[in-house]
């Protein structure tokens, strides 16, 4: 090989395998993958191409006349060593665009990790929604980078619809191998943000004549000036609750493959211990992540709002709401009474305090209540002065907690097992 030499050994009128180690800076690759193509069909075109020339010197022992010739039946090149590519999948809301917003993509660049952020056709879909869309972008996928195997880091509600995608999916044709799964701040048992969001939204469909908080007195007030004010619910918030998760875990866990690293990291935005966000510092990476919720960079009470819904998280493990019928006296003077509808909005308390990153709690993240965590060979859980919020989770420095399960599913599944 040009720049690069080797001995064949052989034998009269016999086949020899030959094995020959290559440099890899001697192997030329395709610049670039090939197009993944687009909604709603995506088909894919391959990479070009990129030619290495083989030379083969017969009979070098022999420089003037040459005594033995040479037939080669086949030539093939393996590849040890390399990652297969990694999928970057958004949550609810966002797009592929995220995973650059905290500079995540850059530290897998930085490892020379090669990598590709989607973007789902639908970012606020069912989670079956966006497994299926999943299903044909990887498929274009495999054909674009010219691979057979991939590993998933994905965010928020992004874990769950691979999740789905892992049950059923991803066994298709021209699906390629997932060899591992990394989700950040995942809420594998569901959101008491997402609880209260549909609890706010309820009250108002039904038009409630009043609302009672059982157990979570301070969400009154709250709701009152900031909690009426959440983003009307879209197609991804009623699978972010306690109780969508607790059924879907029912039947998704027994689905998933076993052959897959699973990794689950966890943040606490709660930096120094204290149990509490007091400094706007804490919250100013965050403040693009609380969607549900319009606030104003410039209100004087951002700190303290955000503190509250860290409480909230912090002591309550899920929010129902239910309608009850009562008799009320409507008017005093004529004592009139009528049969009105109340809310009533009821909390069940955490056995201690739970640390979050304001969205998603560090054991919902590691889905230890629904059954996940039994899943997951790697859990990590960002916390104390390593801590993180819901957007910071996405940055460079948790490249690290990903990366080693990769680095394992590799060996374990990948081109470097036995």
């Amino acid at each position: 090989m040009r720049g690069n030499s080797a001995h064949l050994v052989g034998e009269n009128n016999t086949w020899r395998l030959n094995r020959i180690l290559i440099p890899i800076e001697k192997v030329k690759f395709p610049s670039s993958p090939g197009d993944m193509g687009t909604y709603p069909d995506y088909v894919a075109t391959p990479p070009t191409n990129a030619e290495n020339v083989l030379t083969i010197d017969i009979d070098t022992a022999n420089p003037v006349n040459e005594c033995w010739c040479c037939a080669i039946d086949w030539v093939s090149l393996r590849l040890e060593g390399c990652t297969s590519p990694i999928v970057l999948v958004h949550g609810n809301s966002l797009t592929g665009a995220w995973w650059d917003l905290h500079g995540f993509a850059a530290g897998l660049d930085q490892r020379k990790l090669v990598n590709r952020a989607i973007t789902l056709r639908d970012n606020q879909a069912t989670i079956q929604g966006n497994a299926n869309n999943l299903s044909l972008q990887m498929r274009a996928l495999a054909t674009a980078y010219g691979v057979d195997s991939i590993h998933f880091v994905m965010h928020s509600k992004g874990g769950l619809d691979v999740r789905f995608y892992l049950e059923g999916l991803a066994r298709g044709v021209g699906q390629p191998k997932v060899l591992s799964y990394s989700s950040l701040s995942t809420p594998h048992d569901g959101s008491v943000l997402a609880d209260l969001n549909e609890a706010t939204h309820h009250e108002i469909v039904i038009g409630a004549y009043a609302t009672e908080y059982q157990n979570i007195p301070e969400w009154g007030a709250f709701s009152t000036a900031i909690g009426r004010r959440f983003a009307p619910l879209n197609g991804g918030h009623p699978f972010l609750t306690t109780q969508s998760l607790a059924d879907f875990n029912r039947h998704n866990l027994a689905r998933l493959p076993r052959d897959i690293v699973y990794t689950t990291v966890g943040a606490d935005m709660d930096l120094n211990g204290n149990g509490q966000i007091e400094s706007a510092l804490h919250c100013a990476p965050a403040r693009s992540e609380l969607e549900e919720i319009d606030l104003d960079e410039t209100n004087p009470v951002i700190t303290s709002t955000i503190n509250q819904l860290y409480q909230i998280l912090r002591n309550r493990y899920m929010v129902r709401v239910r309608a009850e019928y009562r008799i009320v006296l409507t008017d005093p003077i004529f004592g009139r009474s009528e049969k009105v509808q109340v809310a009533l909005v009821i909390a069940g308390s955490t056995l201690g305090p739970v640390g979050n990153d304001v969205l998603v709690t560090v054991p919902s993240a590691a889905g230890t209540g629904g059954g996940f965590a039994s899943l997951v060979d790697l859990r990590r859980d960002r916390t104390l002065c390593a801590g993180r919020n819901h957007a910071s989770i996405g940055n460079a420095g948790v490249v690290v907690d990903v990366h080693s399960g990769i680095a394992q599913a590799e060996i374990l599944y990948g081109d470097m097992s036995p």
